[in-house]
């Protein structure tokens, strides 16, 4: 099952992944879009109009709810459009981490969610408009279940290694102390914890 949660909006690319779709129609994968936003009513008419099979829509879930929709999905999609990096981090991203599922991510090369999955192996990046390549990483996927769990295992390895709320919060506190003992002109050219440079 392919899985697109969270926000639709109009900085994510939800062209390459309709394309896909409609390329993929005939073999027997399941889709399932949970969330809202401006743009969810143009997948839901173009799944319609298209005759789409196998797609499933869903509202925004509660909070108490999002560990069990995340492990609805086999892999994972994270959607964004070249401009955007640095604008927008999809932080279902990290729940998708948790989840220890496979991501596929449709984005810009340079920017944090590409550059995760790059260095821990937890996904595949594809570039926007790369009609091929998606379906190419579904279909993989779909035929190697032992590279979907070791993808999964890799990015939960991360997590726990780099972006855990414990990790997070340590590298604050360093932060913090370090900057009570710089000078005011010191203190303005240090990096933010979390911000790749």
């Amino acid at each position: 099952m392919i899985e697109y949660s969270g926000n639709y909006a109009i900085g994510h690319d939800t062209d390459t992944v309709l394309a896909a779709m409609d390329r993929v129609r005939d073999d027997g994968f399941r889709w399932v879009f949970a969330g809202g936003g401006v743009m969810r009513p143009l997948v839901e008419r173009f799944h319609l109009e298209q005759s789409i099979p196998n797609a499933l829509f869903r509202p925004y879930e509660p909070r108490e709810r999002i560990r069990d929709l995340l492990t609805l999905g086999d892999v994972h999609l994270v959607l964004m459009e070249p401009g955007y990096e640095g604008l927008i981090l999809p932080s279902k991203f990290y729940g998708i981490l948790a989840t220890s599922r496979p991501t596929i991510f449709v984005g810009p090369r340079d920017c944090e969610v590409a550059r995760v999955i790059s260095e821990s192996g937890c996904g595949f990046v594809i570039a926007n408009g790369d009609v091929d390549g998606l379906v190419n990483a579904i279909r993989r996927l779909s035929v190697d279940p032992a590279l979907a769990q070791e993808m999964g295992s890799q990015g939960r390895a991360a997590l726990e290694k780099s972006y855990s709320i414990e990790v997070a919060c340590a590298e604050w506190r360093s932060l913090l102390h370090e900057l009570a003992n710089r000078t005011s002109a010191e203190r303005s050219t240090v990096s933010l914890p979390g911000r790749s440079s």
